[in-house]
């Protein structure tokens, strides 16, 4: 991740290269500032797949309408993820199956594609239900190496 006194723009450049699909979690602000707008549309001009968490507020927002207005958003429906209504494992499982679909997680099958995919859920499923609960991501996430402030925001 970047730290502070780190090079902004190339760090975000880079990580947006680098990047297998951009995830966005979507406010109502998502877009409003130049960096947000510069890193979405970087990734809409280099072909990368997009795939938008709506976490509150209309959607899409309304600075980069342009970009994810023929998106399919998780969760989907009428309310954003942070809604109560809204189950969030399975907007989780809706955010799986998205990531899918854009082919950046390995379907996992029983001739062994996508072994990596399945040894790692097996390994975050802690109560070996075959589904992956929240805190189950939110460990899975901190044994990945993500920063706490990082995970932390994941789930605010």
């Amino acid at each position: 991740g970047l730290q502070a006194g780190d090079a902004w723009a190339r760090g975000i450049q880079n990580a947006v290269e680098a990047c297998q699909v951009m995830l966005v979690l979507c406010s109502e602000t998502y877009g409003a500032t130049p960096w947000t707008f510069r890193e979405i549309s970087m990734a809409d001009n280099e072909g990368k797949p997009i795939v938008a968490v709506w976490h509150s507020g209309p959607f899409p927002p309304r600075d980069v309408k342009i970009i994810l207005g023929t998106e399919q958003r998780v969760p989907r429906g009428n309310n954003p993820i942070t809604a109560p209504s809204v189950n969030f494992d399975s907007a989780i499982n809706e955010l799986m199956d998205a990531l899918r679909r854009k082919s950046v997680i390995p379907e996992v099958s029983p001739d062994g594609v996508g072994s990596e995919a399945k040894a790692m859920f097996k390994q975050f499923d802690r109560n070996g239900d075959g589904v992956l609960d929240a805190n189950e991501v939110l460990i899975g996430c901190l044994q990945l190496g993500m920063e706490p402030e990082e995970v932390s925001a994941l789930f605010a």
